[in-house]
């Protein structure tokens, strides 16, 4: 478990990492420009349009809101860390975990 930890603590800030993963979409959507497939069980084929360009900036920009709000976790994760910083700012995580920690051991699976 302690390699676990000491790998993810050398990984850079989340938001360098999705520039980054972004970057290389960029950089995907460039190289295979173009190219086509076949979507599964239909016949339509689909076309690689490049990031690049002024229409993919564009249409990146255009869209990116409605790309991530679509994404149902996304939706679960941001009200989730909402609710947490709420409870840390109030200070209801601390308080409760003090009262977590005075539970007997019997009881601390159901206290959880």
């Amino acid at each position: 478990m302690k390699c676990i930890e000491v790998g993810g603590n050398k990984l850079t800030h989340p938001f360098w990492l999705f520039l980054s993963l972004w970057g290389l979409v960029f950089v995907i959507s460039y190289v295979f420009a173009g190219s086509s497939a076949v979507v599964p069980n239909s016949d339509k084929i689909v076309q690689v349009q490049s990031l690049v360009t002024r229409y993919g900036l564009a249409w990146t920009l255009k869209n990116v809101v409605k790309n991530y709000g679509g994404f149902q976790p996304l939706g679960l994760v941001l009200v989730m860390m909402i609710g947490f910083g709420v409870t840390i700012e109030n200070g209801l995580l601390q308080e409760g975990m003090k009262k977590l920690a005075n539970v007997p051991d019997e009881y601390l699976v159901f206290s959880v």
